[in-house]
């Protein structure tokens, strides 16, 4: 009976030193509600924009022409009107013929984004500009 005992203690102790360390709760919510980062770069030609992805996307190079302005799609990390649900961000376009239009579709627990909606200019018909988790900014021409 005492070696029942004994042995019942030995797995108690055991299971209490495999359990994984947790993070405090303020640690848990701030790590599930930073967005994860992302980047790619976005140039217009007339109706059609062309994106190269820098980082966080699955793609590396994709496009999207518009029959007539306005027009509007979604972009996410697999690509342009993707059926594959996004796992770092989702992002409405609307082109027009003056600005392009951002909007964050991303949904909790997917934090794609600090922002939820970004104009850029682009009377011109070309123009590039990067698009980050942090906003958007334009790339001076060389």
């Amino acid at each position: 009976m005492k070696y029942l005992i004994g042995i019942v203690a030995l797995f108690f102790i055991a299971g209490t030193g495999c359990k994984p360390k947790e993070q405090p709760a303020d640690a848990q919510s701030e790590q599930s509600a930073s967005p994860l980062k992302f980047e790619f770069k976005v140039k217009r030609a007339g109706g059609s924009l062309v994106f190269k992805s820098v980082k966080g996307n699955e793609w590396t190079d994709l496009s999207y022409a518009c029959k007539e302005l306005p027009c509007e799609f979604s972009l996410n990390n697999f690509g342009v009107n993707s059926n594959i649900p996004a796992t770092v961000y989702s992002i409405r376009f609307r082109l027009s013929a003056k600005e392009v239009e951002l909007a964050s579709a991303s949904m909790a627990p997917l934090k794609g984004s600090t922002w939820e909606t970004l104009k850029y200019a682009c009377e011109a018909k070309d123009c590039e500009f990067a698009v980050t988790e942090t906003g958007v900014a334009g790339i001076a021409k060389k």
